[in-house]
């Protein structure tokens, strides 16, 4: 049996010096801390629970309107068979459970309030309702225009 191997399961060998390991446990501290800030910045946003596609109307008709997120704050909105319009969009989160969005599109200003990422309540001259169909932006008989 070599010097170093002994039954004590945490005794070090002689060449980790007991100075490197506060250095070691100090990195890895700052590489978690930088972790959850991270983390915590993508949540702070809003974006990662605003970002999919979501209809107003019966999706299943022509005339259903379809406002779409993606992660990079491009918005767009369309009816299925129609133009497109594109714009961009910022997130101000009030509390954990709803985000308030102003989007802008060719010269105009949309807001929208999302509840829990899931439904999506708009107001654009008047108020309307629309669900979360994705998860991911998806253009419905459109061309995807990202």
């Amino acid at each position: 049996m070599k010097k170093w191997e002994t039954q004590n399961l945490f005794y070090l060998p002689h060449y980790v010096s007991n100075k490197k390991i506060p250095l070691v446990v100090f990195a890895i501290a700052v590489c978690v801390i930088i972790a959850l800030i991270v983390m915590l910045g993508i949540k702070a946003t809003g974006i990662s629970d605003v970002y999919g596609t979501y209809v107003a109307g019966d999706e299943k008709s022509e005339t259903a309107m379809y406002y779409v997120f993606n992660e990079n704050g491009d918005f767009a909105y369309y009816s299925q068979f129609d133009e497109i319009h594109s714009g961009a969009y910022s997130v101000k989160e009030i509390n954990e459970d709803i985000s308030f969005i102003e989007a802008n599109v060719e010269d105009n200003t949309l807001e929208f309030y999302i509840y829990k990422g899931k439904e999506c309540v708009g107001i654009e001259g008047k108020s309307f309702s629309a669900e979360k169909i994705s998860e991911l932006p998806t253009f419905i008989n459109v061309n995807n225009i990202w």
